[in-house]
């Protein structure tokens, strides 16, 4: 349930791989969106910035369990291929169930979504912006004579309030 929760939550890959993969998942020469693995392809925005400057690229595997689950590097063997994809960490919860713990890059990852919520709740809350039912789905009593985004208006001088646009209900 766990492993779920990273794929919904977070967008994670899965971490392991098949040794009879017909069709690869993944395009080697394309980067995979999900933050947790990499083809090498565009890396440098992934958790470059998390490896040790003496780890090898590509990381070879370590015997030892402490490491296995803590040492960040780039491991093969990832998005169901055995070659061209590559894991964060040895062993993490995206790749075996039984390892009790997200790995410290899926853990970024889900920290990286906490802090979106985190700031978009905070630019809600501190700028008072209205979100307005013109935009994507256009004035509640017009119809959908919207716009095509969702429109943000934040309160402050100049911002007209609920009750100024064309209804009472809205500023459109």
């Amino acid at each position: 349930m766990v492993h779920e929760f990273g794929h919904s939550f977070a967008g994670l890959a899965d971490e392991y791989a098949y040794e009879q993969e017909q069709i690869p998942m993944y395009p080697h020469d394309v980067e995979p969106w999900e933050k947790n693995i990499t083809t090498l392809a565009d890396f440098h925005g992934k958790w470059e910035n998390m490896i040790d400057k003496k780890t090898k690229i590509p990381t070879p595997l370590s015997k030892k369990e402490k490491e296995a689950v803590s040492k960040v590097g780039v491991f093969e063997g990832a998005g169901y291929s055995v070659k061209g994809v590559y894991r964060g960490v040895q062993d993490c919860r995206m790749r075996i169930n039984e390892t009790p713990e997200f790995c410290p890059v899926c853990k970024k990852a889900l920290q990286d979504i906490i802090d979106s919520l985190d700031l978009f709740k905070h630019n809600i809350s501190a700028h008072g912006a209205s979100f307005l039912s013109r935009g994507l789905l256009g004035c509640p009593r017009q119809g959908s004579k919207g716009g095509s985004a969702l429109r943000v208006e934040p309160a402050g001088a100049g911002a007209r309030k609920q009750g100024e646009g064309c209804h009472q209900q809205c500023v459109c």
